[in-house]
């Protein structure tokens, strides 16, 4: 069972969230970027939703921005970040946590 706490944010409505539930959107290789202020719930709800598609049959990988970078730069010469590469890219939904972290905002 899909529940997520809908009063705690405002930017997400019953119709969106029924949508995203849905998880059609992985299904047709559509990219998801939730965008808002720290505190806004983003990672709750990316890993919600992580968790439903893997309950779903859905291969799915959760990473954040820096580790993702580390693993690209290091993939040709440390195995472990080569094999994490390789499940990352075979994953039918990829979660990249903390995006902003490449803003030079």
């Amino acid at each position: 069972m899909f529940s997520y706490d809908l009063k705690e944010q405002n930017a997400l409505g019953e119709k969106e969230f029924h949508v995203l539930k849905e998880l059609h959107w992985v299904e047709d290789d559509f990219t998801l970027i939730l965008m808002g202020p720290t505190g806004a719930g983003k990672t709750h709800l990316s890993v919600a939703l992580g968790v439903h598609a893997v309950q779903q049959g859905f291969q799915v990988s959760f990473v954040s921005m820096a580790h993702l970078m580390y693993i690209l730069k290091t993939r040709e010469h440390i195995k472990k970040s080569n094999t994490r590469y390789k499940r990352i890219i075979g994953s039918d939904l990829i979660i990249i946590d903390d995006v902003m972290y490449m803003c030079n905002c």
